[in-house]
C-alpha cells in the first residue's frame, strides 16, 4: 500500500488533507465518500486508501449542514419503562437501522412540559422526522409539529383531528373483540376496569366494550365501569412522588396494578352480585385485579374470569396466564419509522396517511367458559 504523508499540522483532518494525500481534488474525495457521482476505480481506490491510512472520518454535522439530512428520527414515548412502549421502541430502532437511520429516544414521563421540551430539542437537532405518542393537547401538538415544518407520525395515542400521519390499532374494534369473546363464553355480567380518561386509547376501549354489550342486547350499566380517577390509592401512589402525570414513569406499572387491586377489593366489598368476568383496560390492571380477587378468597378463573389488553411480555408468565388482546407493538414502531422516512424522502408533501394494524385474541388461563366458546 502506498504511504501518505499528512502535510497539515491541524489536529482535525479535513477533506482537503485526504485530497492532498491521494493526489486528487477535494471534489473527487467528496464524490467518492458520498457515492453520488461515478468515479473511476483507480481514483476511488486512491481516495479510500488515503482515508484509511489517515484515519479520516467525515463530519456528520458538516454533512447535515449541506444536505439538511441527519438520518436520525426522534421518538417521544410517554413511558419507556412499560413493556408496551419498550416493544414499540425496539421495532422502531430495528426498522431505522435497516434503513440507515438512527433513533433518538425521549421519555416524556406523561409530562406535557417535558414533551414540549423534547419537541423543541429534536427539531433543533434537525431530525429528519418525528414519531410521538402524545401527552399534550391536540391543538398544542398541531402548533408544535406544523410550526417546525417537520415530518411527523402519531403512534398509539392518535388524535384524528390532527392532519398528521398515524399508525395505530382500532381500539374500539379490539375492545369489542375482547368483550364478544367473553359474551360467547356465556358471560353476561361483565365489568370494565378503565385506565385514565386522559389517555385516548382507554376511551376507545370503553366504547368498544359498550358497543359489544349493546349488540348482545345487554343494557350498559355505568356501575359496571370502575374508573381509576375514583380510587385514592393509585392517586396517592403517584402523588407521593409528584403530580399524577409528571412522575408517572417511575410508578406506571405499580400505578396500574394498584388500581386493579383496589378496584377488585372494592368490588368484593360493595357488590352483592359479583360479575362473572372483568375486562381490564391493560395487562397491568388485569394483574392487579387477579391479585385483589385472590386476596379476597376467589380463584381466577373458576370464580371470575379476567381479560387483559396489550399482551406484553409478562402476560404469559403470570399465574394464571392472561387471556388478552395482543397488540402488534413491534410492528407499530416499525411501520411508524417506514412512514416517517417515506414522508421525509418524498419530493412532494404526502397527504396524511393513517395505518391501522390488526390485533389478535390470545386465549390463555385467566378466562373460563360458562358455555361452549
Amino acid at each position: 500500500m502506498q504511504r501518505y504523508e499528512l502535510m497539515s499540522t491541524r489536529s482535525t483532518l479535513t477533506i482537503k488533507d485526504v485530497a492532498h494525500a491521494a493526489g486528487v481534488s477535494a471534489s473527487t474525495v467528496s464524490r467518492v465518500l458520498n457515492s453520488n457521482v461515478p468515479v473511476s476505480p483507480d481514483l476511488r481506490r486512491r481516495v479510500l486508501e488515503a482515508v484509511e491510512t489517515l484515519g479520516y472520518r467525515p463530519s456528520i454535522s458538516a454533512r447535515s449542514l449541506r444536505t439538511r439530512q441527519t438520518h436520525t428520527i426522534g421518538l417521544i414515548l410517554p413511558d419507556v419503562t412499560l413493556p408496551y412502549f419498550a416493544e414499540i421502541a425496539f421495532g422502531a430502532e430495528d426498522a431505522a437501522i435497516k434503513r440507515g437511520y438512527s433513533i433518538l429516544l425521549c421519555n416524556s414521563r406523561e409530562d406535557a412540559e417535558r414533551e414540549r421540551r423534547y419537541f423543541n430539542l429534536l427539531t433543533q437537532k434537525w431530525v429528519d422526522g418525528l414519531i410521538f405518542s402524545a401527552v399534550e393537547r391536540p391543538e398544542d401538538l398541531l402548533d408544535m409539529v406544523l410550526g417546525h415544518g417537520i415530518h411527523a407520525v402519531q403512534i398509539d395515542r392518535v388524535y384524528d383531528e390532527l392532519s398528521i400521519h398515524s399508525v395505530r390499532i382500532d381500539n374500539v374494534q379490539a375492545s369489542s373483540l375482547a368483550t364478544r369473546y367473553l359474551l360467547d363464553c356465556g358471560h353476561r355480567r361483565i365489568f370494565y376496569f378503565m385506565g385514565p380518561a386522559s389517555v385516548r386509547p382507554f376511551i376507545g376501549r370503553l366504547e368498544g366494550y359498550r358497543r359489544a354489550l349493546a349488540e348482545a342486547g345487554i343494557a350498559f350499566t355505568p356501575d359496571w365501569v370502575y374508573k381509576v380517577e375514583d380510587f385514592e390509592t393509585p392517586l396517592q401512589l403517584a402523588e407521593a412522588n409528584g403530580s399524577l402525570w409528571q412522575r408517572w414513569a417511575s410508578f406506571s406499572f405499580s400505578f396500574y396494578v394498584a388500581f386493579g387491586y383496589q378496584a377488585s377489593q372494592k368490588l368484593l366489598a360493595q357488590t352483592e352480585e359479583l360479575p362473572t368476568a372483568i375486562f381490564a383496560a391493560n395487562d397491568a390492571i388485569a394483574i392487579g385485579t387477579i391479585r385483589g380477587l385472590e386476596a379476597g378468597g376467589l380463584v381466577v378463573p373458576d370464580d371470575i374470569s379476567v381479560m387483559g389488553f396489550d399482551d406484553v411480555s409478562y402476560a404469559s408468565l403470570v399465574k394464571p396466564a392472561l387471556t388478552t388482546i395482543a397488540q402488534p407493538k413491534y410492528e407499530l414502531g416499525a411501520k411508524a419509522v417506514d412512514l416517517v422516512i417515506e414522508a421525509a424522502q418524498a419530493t412532494d408533501p404526502l397527504p396524511p396517511r393513517h395505518i391501522t394494524l390488526e390485533v389478535d385474541l390470545v386465549v390463555r388461563d385467566s378466562t373460563a367458559t360458562l358455555n361452549s366458546c
